[in-house]
């Protein structure tokens, strides 16, 4: 399921990649590989890591205000997210659907991670604000489709990837499952 909204940081046109602001973000679920390493002039995943934990922080947080339980990072579902994320900053790309055309599930499954009964991810990139990680999770908020994903009460557990790209733009992918 694809949600695109309209929002002064967020524009996205139903159905096509056509991105005319600084931020953009797709949620997509699913019920019950090619991975690149082409871009090197991204931050490692050493230096996202505090990121992507900071995206997962807030998140639980907004979970925390709406009486849900907190989720269980998953370095598992981290790894999914860091490669799709690092795919669409090497590929220049903005979709759930990777360069190999594997959605989430078929990435998730692919890099061994296939004891899941239901799996979703959000993505969303951005490039200009002052916080990036505040930024993406309010948009994320503001769209009925990712803030299902993020207060959707069966998701037990998740994991976020960043890649930065040399010109400052950020991608993010969450991952969701519930095993």
């Amino acid at each position: 399921m694809k949600y695109y909204l309209l929002t002064p940081s967020l524009l996205c046109l139903t159905f096509f990649a056509f991105l005319f602001s600084p931020t953009a973000a797709e949620a997509q679920t699913f019920g019950a590989s090619h991975i690149s390493n082409k871009n090197k002039n991204s931050r490692t995943i050493g230096s996202t890591s505090v990121l992507e934990r900071e995206v997962f922080e807030l998140i639980n947080r907004k979970r925390a205000q709406s009486n849900l339980q907190p989720l269980v990072w998953s370095d598992r579902a981290a790894q999914v997210a860091r490669l799709h994320s690092r795919n669409m900053a090497s590929y220049n790309f903005f979709s759930h659907v990777g360069v190999d055309g594997k959605r989430v599930d078929g990435r998730a499954d692919g890099a061994g991670l296939n004891n899941w009964r239901q799996i979703g991810e959000n993505i969303a990139y951005n490039r200009g604000f002052g916080n990036p990680v505040e930024s993406v999770v309010e948009s994320w908020m503001r769209s009925p489709g990712h803030r299902q994903n993020l207060l959707g009460g069966s998701w037990k557990e998740s994991g976020v990837g960043i890649t930065i790209t040399s010109n400052g733009k950020y991608y993010f992918t969450q991952v969701f499952i519930k095993k």
